[in-house]
């Protein structure tokens, strides 16, 4: 069955949760929590990560902080999806546009963390990108809801110049 668009009040209480948390940290899981509920994910993360990926700091709801840091110190440097696509500030991307399905399959960062926290193909949003590094936030979808749905991946969510970092 099709995935009803959001509705106006999901809407409003996303894009509340964006500019809120964008000054009171505190309410980044509030918005990864909701972000993941909007796109029928369980999972939510959000990395800010120097340009060459080396330093790193994250967060996420869905699964243990302990699981998410094992996995962004074993894996972020050199993750695959992160270091593909485009990488458009304000632009969600599939991750299955960057790496298939079948080749995240064969990674062992899909064994180790993906395949235990029941998690796939899924949406990535880059928020702020410059010289210095770069903000993403990722939602995969459980691995038995199979691809994202088509049409799911326009949230119509741009970030205000505001609140971008400059280089």
């Amino acid at each position: 069955m099709p995935t009803p668009p959001w509705d106006f009040e999901c809407f409003t209480r996303v894009t509340d949760l964006i500019y809120n948390a964008a000054v009171t940290p505190g309410l980044w899981p509030d918005l990864l929590r909701e972000l993941a509920q909007s796109v029928s994910c369980h999972f939510g993360g959000m990395v800010i990560s120097s340009a060459d990926r080396g330093l790193f700091n994250g967060m996420a709801v869905g699964v243990s902080r302990d699981a998410h840091q094992t996995f962004l110190r074993r894996f972020h440097r050199n993750n695959q999806i992160v270091r593909g696509g485009k990488r458009e500030v304000g632009a969600v991307e599939e991750t299955r546009a960057i790496v298939s399905r079948a080749e995240l399959e064969q990674t062992a960062m899909y064994e180790s963390f993906f395949r235990p926290h029941d998690l796939g193909e899924g949406l990535r949003l880059t928020i702020w990108r410059n010289a210095y590094g770069q903000q993403t936030i990722s939602s995969p979808s459980p691995i038995v809801a199979g691809l994202v749905r088509r049409g799911r991946a326009s949230l119509g969510v741009r970030p205000d110049p505001a609140f971008v970092p400059r280089s």
